[in-house]
């Protein structure tokens, strides 16, 4: 009875703690869309948006997103808000750029009836992501 009992609690600790081989059976990370950058026009303005999500939980919006960008024209800059990135300005110079996005998330911590704090998202396997982008300048 006493092995029982033991052998009970293991298997309910393997099920409430985090593992990272269980976790990532269905994937859980952030990830960016593929997208194709219309060509922008030397001097004028041009604007280009993406939405990041979190593959595999329905709840997108329980996580805070943190985009970086490297590669952008000189003239051009770029905001977020909330998981919507906007790439926006004049770029001033032509070319091809390769523009590299990367993305990270945090859950969200909420607090439950009880006082406590749930996480919510912490089945994460990755918790960042990049991608490259082409923006031609002509």
């Amino acid at each position: 009875m006493r092995k029982l009992y033991l052998l009970f609690i293991v298997l309910s600790l393997s099920f409430i703690s985090c593992d990272p081989l269980t976790d990532c059976i269905i994937p859980t990370r952030p990830e960016l869309p593929s997208s194709i950058f219309n060509t922008a026009v030397a001097g004028q303005y041009y604007e280009h948006s993406l939405r990041a999500q979190v593959n595999n939980d329905p709840r997108d919006d329980s996580y805070v997103y943190y985009f970086t960008v490297t590669g952008l024209p000189r003239g051009m800059d770029y905001e977020q808000e909330g998981r919507r990135l906007f790439i926006f300005g004049n770029p001033s110079e032509r070319g091809d750029y390769r523009i590299r996005v990367f993305l990270t998330v945090e859950p969200i911590f909420f607090t439950d009836d009880d006082g406590g704090i749930l996480e919510d998202g912490d089945t994460l396997c990755e918790d960042s992501t990049s991608r490259d982008y082409t923006l031609s300048v002509r």
